[in-house]
């Protein structure tokens, strides 16, 4: 519930979606943040380094009325 004044979730998100986007196992730990023009490059790299998933979840846009918008 903390994480209500902080996002918005679209309405496509599933309950199932939104317990796993804030299991605190999973809060932020798992992401790597790179400028958009090196994603393609640091996806090969992982990839030829043996990381079994590799995948873009989002990307930084300018600020609204939350700090961070999910969509599906």
């Amino acid at each position: 519930k903390y994480t209500l004044d902080h996002v918005r979730y679209n309405e496509m998100v599933s309950d199932a979606q939104w317990l796993l986007l804030n299991d605190a196992q999973t809060s932020g730990g798992l992401l790597i943040a790179v400028p958009g023009d090196k994603a393609d490059a640091l996806i090969e790299e992982l990839q030829r380094n043996g990381a079994a998933i590799v995948a873009v979840i989002g990307r930084v846009v300018p600020r609204e009325d939350v700090a961070i918008r999910v969509e599906v």
